[in-house]
């Protein structure tokens, strides 16, 4: 009998340790969606110009990007699209460039993808160009942070995304 009663308390032993680390687990899961699925706003307004200083672009004709160059320019749906800014060069002299588009949620992926297919297109208009700008075409930076997709061609590349997180 006595063998039969420590069986079940080692038993029911390892039952707690298990449910212990399982609900460990489970709170560890629970915690690191709730990190990406952090809400961020951007403001647009003090953004532009932020993201404007930060690139080589006073002496380069820029268009502004809006809904109507996100269809044209991208294929990116309009409907799909809820903010957008930017500023695309007009003639390919210099290859700077920067979109933040806020997004319908279920449509990140689909902008993201979109701007990866215009990358590479752009990697072929400038692999026989200027060395300089087809680096910097190359060392791109595209992607997501809460609804916003971004796209960016600048050799400040890097400090513009960390003003977006």
């Amino acid at each position: 009998m006595k063998f039969i009663k420590n069986k079940k308390v080692i038993f029911l032993f390892i039952a707690i340790i298990i449910i212990v680390i399982l609900s460990i687990f489970a709170f560890n899961l629970y915690n690191g969606k709730k990190e990406e699925e952090k809400v961020i706003n951007l403001d647009f307004e003090t953004l532009a110009p932020k993201i404007e200083n930060m690139m080589d672009i006073e002496n380069t004709r820029m268009e502004n990007v809006d809904k109507t160059v996100l269809k044209d320019k991208f294929g990116i749906d309009e409907n799909c699209v809820l903010e957008v800014i930017g500023k695309l060069p007009i003639l390919n002299v210099k290859s700077n460039m920067y979109i933040v588009v806020k997004v319908t949620p279920d449509q990140k992926e689909n902008v993201k993808q979109k701007f990866e297919e215009y990358g590479l297109n752009m990697e072929k208009e400038w692999e026989n160009y200027l060395s300089d700008e087809y680096t910097k075409v190359k060392e791109r930076k595209i992607g997501i942070v809460g609804d916003y997709v971004y796209f960016i061609v600048s050799s400040n590349k890097d400090m513009i995304v960390d003003l977006l997180k």
